[in-house]
């Protein structure tokens, strides 16, 4: 896989989720809730 610049310059983020079968939903939902807290709260990203 080629490495990309985004448009700041800095290198892409690689983020990995590992969850255990018995919390499936409830880590999912959370990790799901702080990803998108910002847009939830109205502080977007550049230029919002």
């Amino acid at each position: 896989m080629a490495c990309q610049a985004t448009l700041a310059g800095s290198a892409p983020l690689h983020v990995s989720i590992v969850a255990l079968p018995d919390a499936v939903i409830s880590t999912l939902a959370g990790v799901f809730d702080v990803m998108n807290g910002a847009s939830l709260m109205g502080l977007g990203g550049p230029g919002a």
